[in-house]
């Protein structure tokens, strides 16, 4: 099971020039998509340090706690729902940032079609839709 975190500045699609970098969590994947995005996500939103070494974590912070997710293998949807804050920071970039860190460690996992997340029964993809 990948995380995800940010290299800065390198001309990548992300942020502001930035690239989602993977990383191992050493955990193994259980075959249950369900439970090994939740795995992976409680993973993403524990980190509360700004940096992973010289990769940078655009929600570090944030307070989010991941309370379910379902994964329908028919259609590939997976529907999380997360509740907590959302810690907006003073970089304009960081919004993108924390959207590809959290879409890439769900898109990981084969089968993924279609995301929805809700955070305290709003869409993050509206949450994190406007960078400031």
């Amino acid at each position: 099971i990948y995380i995800y975190y940010m290299q800065l500045d390198n001309g990548g699609p992300v942020g502001c020039g930035d690239t989602a970098i993977k990383i191992n969590t050493g955990q193994w994947r259980t075959g249950d998509v369900a439970q090994d995005v939740k795995t992976a996500l409680q993973r993403v939103f524990a980190s509360r340090s700004q940096y992973y070494g010289n990769l940078y974590n655009g929600l570090y912070a944030s307070n989010i706690s991941v309370d379910s997710v379902s994964f329908k293998a028919f259609d590939g949807v997976v529907s999380i729902r997360l509740s907590g804050t959302y810690g907006r920071t003073d970089d304009r970039c960081d919004n993108s940032r924390s959207r590809a860190q959290i879409w890439s460690t769900i898109r990981q996992f084969s089968g993924v079609k279609t995301i929805d997340i809700l955070l305290n029964g709003n869409l993050l993809g509206d949450i994190l839709a406007n960078d400031h």
